[in-house]
């Protein structure tokens, strides 16, 4: 009885971790398939993630961050736009490599006119390194976090090749246990009822024949009485 208990109990944690894979599988192929284009930024509910390619934000500084770490944003609305500083970091469509760049704030936009001058924190003092001018609604989102390591991993999986071994796949190979497991499952509880209902043909044989070897030892002791 406790091991048929544990065994259900591991078949619900299977299942648990088999339809949470299947549902963050699910999600991240959403937000990867719906941000193709190179000014989209993939997020969920406002969070989004990128992968970052160049050493330009290796610094001193709480919030730089390395080549290939992942790094967390949160996208900006018009709102939270006014409230950017000399010191956030943001993410912003850069003209010069026509891709994503995620470069520290070094002047007041207020000051400015509405207009956001950023830079490398690697070129930290450097004036030959200042990013060109973008407006404020150029602010695609604000840093927020970052995780070391894991940016080339995403780079990766935003290839085809990479989509497909590393999504597609663990997805077909979850899919496919699960149906192995459902089979199995319906097999053992086939099983399980022919071999009770071979017991029970047995028990009724059993019955049966006891039942007639009764009758055949009352005919007998009938037979003897009459002699």
């Amino acid at each position: 009885m406790e091991n048929a208990s544990k065994n259900k109990a591991f078949k619900i944690v299977l299942n648990i971790i088999f339809y949470g894979l299947i549902v963050f599988l699910l999600i991240f192929s959403i937000i990867t398939i719906t941000s193709r284009d190179r000014e989209d930024i993939p997020n969920l509910f406002g969070y989004g993630f990128l992968a970052v390619e160049s050493d330009s934000m290796e610094g001193t500084q709480k919030d730089s961050f390395k080549q290939n770490s992942l790094i967390f944003v949160k996208l900006l609305n018009d709102e939270s736009r006014q409230n950017l500083k000399q010191g956030d970091v943001i993410t912003f469509f850069d003209q010069r490599i026509n891709a994503l760049n995620t470069h520290r704030i070094i002047n007041d936009p207020n000051e400015d006119g509405g207009l956001i001058f950023t830079r490398g924190d690697k070129y930290d003092g450097d004036p030959g390194k200042i990013d060109p001018a973008i407006n404020r609604d150029g602010a695609l989102a604000v840093y927020k976090g970052k995780i070391s390591g894991l940016g080339s991993l995403l780079a990766f999986v935003q290839t085809r090749l990479g989509f497909g071994l590393l999504v597609i796949l663990p997805m077909f190979l979850l899919l496919a246990w699960q149906v192995y497991v459902l089979f199995k499952d319906i097999y053992q509880v086939k099983k399980e009822k022919l071999v009770q209902e071979y017991q029970s043909n047995q028990e009724r044989e059993k019955e049966r024949m006891r039942q007639e070897l009764l009758e055949e030892l009352r005919k007998e002791q009938e037979a003897n009485n009459k002699k």
